[in-house]
């Protein structure tokens, strides 16, 4: 709907976009999906992916070991990333009793 209403893009052509995101991280089984039938990483990648199509300069994310409890390696999730070709900085906010999660992160980290 972002890029549907900002951009002024045909239903179609938004939810092509949409498509070929979750497509680029392996995702696009979830498209048609409601809220309660994903696992918490798929809604924290389809978040992402809202985000990314907005206009916002800065994608911020806020306590991620809070919200999807199994991240195992936030490398790994910025790979993903890496995937979606984000234009945005990518800034991360956690709690310093998580710091030990982001050993080795190429990322923004503020504590």
């Amino acid at each position: 709907m972002i890029r549907e209403y900002h951009h002024r893009l045909s239903p179609q052509e938004a939810l092509y976009q949409a498509q070929e995101a979750l497509r680029k991280i392996e995702m696009e089984s979830i498209c048609n999906n409601r809220i309660h039938q994903c696992q918490p990483f798929e809604i924290f990648y389809a978040m992402m992916i809202r985000a990314m199509m907005s206009d916002a300069q800065k994608i911020v994310i806020v306590t991620p070991y809070g919200f999807v409890k199994k991240l195992s390696d936030f490398n790994r999730v910025l790979d993903t990333l890496q995937k979606l070709e984000l234009s945005q900085e990518v800034v991360v906010i956690d709690v310093y009793k998580n710091l030990y999660h982001y050993e080795d992160c190429p990322c923004n980290i503020l504590k």
